[in-house]
């Protein structure tokens, strides 16, 4: 039986959900996570935005394409207005950053406005969120 307080085991023996989460979830903590293939590394190792490539070139960059797909997500969801019309705020790197190192691109061939795409933050988060779980 449930309590909103616990979980009970239907005799009284109770415990909190604090100790349950903690007794369920150390486990999995514990387990070391392999690095993806993919060259995906955590926020803390990527560095500031600067040091990831995205100064003041970013900037400009970032405005030129957003110009050009008229300021409307071009995600699979949205298609730049033809299937949701959705303002875009971000710029999407089609192949990732990490993934266009690891097929051996220049940081030119990355930036590229052919691997540009403007995207709105929901839907960009959505996608690399997808992204992220393929590559693993």
């Amino acid at each position: 039986m449930r309590h909103a307080s616990g979980h009970c085991d239907g005799v009284g023996n109770c415990a909190s959900l604090s100790t349950m989460k903690l007794t369920c979830l150390r486990p999995k903590l514990l387990q070391a996570k392999p690095r993806p293939a993919s060259g995906w590394r955590a926020d803390a190792e990527r560095g500031d935005r600067h040091q990831r490539g995205y100064g003041y070139a970013w900037e400009k960059l970032r405005i030129e394409i957003l110009r050009r797909d008229c300021g409307l997500c071009q995600c699979p969801d949205c298609q730049g207005g033809r299937l949701r019309v959705t303002q875009a705020n971000e710029v999407h790197h089609i192949v990732g950053k990490a993934e266009g190192q690891l097929r051996g691109w220049t940081a030119a061939e990355i930036d590229h406005p052919s691997n540009l795409q403007a995207i709105n933050r929901d839907c960009h988060t959505k996608l690399t969120s997808k992204q992220a779980h393929h590559a693993t």
